[in-house]
């Protein structure tokens, strides 16, 4: 983390960018669903976590996804029966969300 002067604000902290976060893991197919429960690791549903192939991402890994207002830090938690390959879900509070998210192409990073 680097911290610099900036003209009108006195200190500005820069953070890694999602570019910066670690390797390339490619480009995913992503949908969104916003059901309630747990995860095939334990953890009740919620903001921050995805479902992967565990062949593709291993359940317990982080990583960093490129997604517009959804890009962020995510914990690969679940394996869905249907997530095979490059495919992933990302949980959502709400199904209006979920619709809204409908399916796209992200980038994922992983972390170090």
């Amino acid at each position: 983390e680097k911290q610099q002067q900036d003209g009108n604000n006195p200190l500005i902290k820069k953070t890694v960018s999602v570019r910066k976060a670690g390797a390339s893991r490619g480009s995913f197919s992503a949908t969104a669903y916003c059901f309630s429960g747990r995860t095939a690791m334990g953890h009740p549903v919620r903001r921050g976590l995805i479902a992967a192939g565990p062949r593709v991402l291993n359940r317990g890994s982080k990583v960093v996804i490129s997604a517009g207002p959804w890009s962020g830090a995510y914990l690969v938690s679940g394996t869905g029966g249907a997530i095979k390959g490059k495919k992933i879900d990302i949980w959502v509070p709400s199904c209006s969300e979920a619709r809204k998210f409908g399916r796209r192409s992200v980038q994922i990073f992983s972390v170090e």
